[in-house]
């Protein structure tokens, strides 16, 4: 009876121990998501207090911290015991750095650069195109956007541009009034200043000889 007694007893601890470890292990994974979620709350904050000077860095940012959300995940499975979700998000990220990098090849090869990347991702999920017609029409959409930019731009800069002055004419304008005097010169005395009808060096030599 007392065999029967003590082995009821270890059998009731075991099972009271393997309750305990698994309660143990769930609040540990409980509080392990908990910590997660607020690091993962802090983060977001802190992106939208700050604002990003160039659209490329703040996509690239955005994509650096899908990839550090995968490894968080895989990290916490493997902690947890459980490779097979470590494994799953371990793939996901490959998968985000594998788009990524098709990305930077379609940029580097478009001659808009990353506006045809922006087009692209934008009608990504709403087309079932074939990839090769999508990044085409892409392209496309990215040149005429940054034709009418062009065209804008140089619209408001006609209308801040003040006209430049124009300097006043002279082709019109009388010419300068010279006291009287005729230009040629007298073919009677030699001098210049007046005609020989109106000479009067003649007259003065004629009487200075008389």
């Amino acid at each position: 009876m007392a065999v029967q007694n003590d082995d009821l007893l270890r059998r009731v601890s075991e099972i009271m121990d393997s309750k305990l470890s698994s309660f143990e292990q769930k609040i540990s994974k409980q509080q392990r998501q908990q910590h997660e979620q607020q690091l993962a709350k802090l983060q977001a904050a802190n992106d939208k207090t700050f604002v990003f000077k160039r659209k490329g860095n703040e996509a690239q940012y955005k994509f650096n911290n899908s990839v550090r959300e995968k490894l968080i995940e895989a990290n916490t499975s493997l902690t947890e015991g459980d490779p097979e979700m470590a494994f799953n998000s371990i793939s996901s990220g490959i998968d985000l750095i594998h788009q990524r990098q098709k990305l930077i090849k379609l940029a580097d090869s478009s001659k808009t650069g990353w506006r045809t990347v922006q087009e692209y991702t934008q009608h990504e999920l709403a087309s079932d195109e074939e990839d090769e017609k999508r990044i085409f029409k892409a392209e496309i959409r990215a040149e005429k956007k940054l034709k009418e930019e062009r065209i804008q731009k140089a619209r408001v800069n006609r209308r801040t541009t003040p006209y430049p002055e124009r300097a006043p004419s002279t082709q019109n304008q009388p010419k300068p009034y010279e006291g009287g005097k005729k230009s040629g010169t007298c073919f009677k005395c030699g001098f210049a200043g007046h005609w020989a009808k109106d000479c009067n060096n003649g007259n003065k030599e004629t009487s200075s000889k008389s």
